[in-house]
């Protein structure tokens, strides 16, 4: 069972359980902050129903009875209808590094000092922040909060190959930098257990299987190339021109693209799955989905106050990939 609260005005505060009908928490890999929208009755014409404040700037929290805290963020928008209710969006405090933009020249420092100094800026406390090892240097000019620290994150994971992969999330107050793709422990999708349906598509659409590099001149210097997927699809090719400071082998492996996997699941709803994490799947009348760990890159969490119940629908990648912000 889920229960909301308000904070009205910076004094009113206010259990809205009683009031809500449905209230959604999603996150996207592209969205940067997690956000709720939530359904109040609302009474226009009965004088006798209380009714409550909500706002732009109110804070709201959501709480479950099994893990506590699990949202905490600022109403952005509010819609009051004829239909004698109210809808709001709250979004957690991500989206402030998205609204704010900061000029920065950062020269050899390590990613996890960089977050550290925009979070400070920012006024946003820090909690676990992945440490990487490997400084970087770059310009950001007038860019969000969130780019800048997501530009330094990109450069790491460059130099591992796409290895590494992160992803920035608020928990409470607090930013965390963790590692993307981190498999929800102790749980399977199953259509025997939890699942209530599951569309999968895929194409090749976007493929690139051979990259030519190029000097300035239009010399060619070499090939990367993944050979299975041309022996299977024929050539998809693009070109890469060698950049200043870069390293042209790794660049143009990082344009290599394969087939574009996608899975859409709809659930029992797990607290735990969402955005930034890996589920384990085991549908059985799939063979990429029988027995493997897919990524979640959308996820949308929908709860029925009076009832408690509470669904979800996932939107599974095969790859473990970042929100990577390239420099321009």
């Amino acid at each position: 069972m889920i229960h909301a609260y308000s904070l009205y005005d910076r004094w009113l505060v206010t259990d809205i359980t009683g009031y809500l009908k449905t209230i959604e928490w999603s996150g996207d890999l592209s969205q940067c902050a997690r956000k709720i929208e939530g359904t109040l009755a609302y009474s226009i014409f009965d004088k006798n129903q209380p009714h409550v404040q909500i706002g732009p700037g109110t804070l709201i929290w959501l709480v479950d009875d099994e893990i506590g805290e699990f949202f905490r963020g600022i109403v952005f928008d509010r819609e009051l209808n004829s239909s004698e209710e109210v809808t709001f969006t709250a979004y957690d405090y991500l989206i402030y590094f998205l609204k704010s933009k900061g000029t920065y020249n950062f020269q050899n420092m390590l990613p996890e000092d960089i977050a550290e100094k925009v979070c400070s800026d920012a006024g946003v406390e820090t909690g676990n922040i992945e440490n990487t090892g490997v400084k970087v240097s770059f310009l950001s000019q007038n860019e969000a909060f969130y780019n800048i620290i997501m530009k330094a994150y990109t450069k790491v994971s460059k130099a591992s190959n796409g290895k590494l992969q992160y992803f920035p999330r608020i928990v409470g107050e607090k930013l965390e930098i963790i590692e993307k793709g981190k498999v929800v422990p102790n749980f399977e999708l199953r259509p025997d257990l939890n699942m209530n349906s599951c569309d999968y598509s895929d194409n090749i659409e976007d493929m690139i299987n051979r990259v030519k590099i190029y000097d300035d001149k239009n010399n060619y210097l070499g090939v990367v190339e993944d050979a299975e997927h041309i022996t299977e699809f024929g050539v998809l090719q693009d070109t890469y021109t060698v950049e200043e400071g870069k390293n042209p082998n790794a660049e143009a492996n990082l344009m290599l693209k394969g087939a574009e996997t996608e899975t859409t699941v709809e659930a029992i709803g797990n607290m735990n799955c969402i955005t930034g994490f890996g589920v384990r799947t085991k549908i059985f009348y799939m063979d990429v989905l029988s027995d493997a760990v897919w990524y979640i890159d959308s996820d949308n969490h929908t709860f029925d106050v009076e009832t408690g119940k509470h669904t979800m629908e996932l939107v599974l990648h095969s790859s473990n990939l970042m929100d990577l912000q390239e420099e321009e």
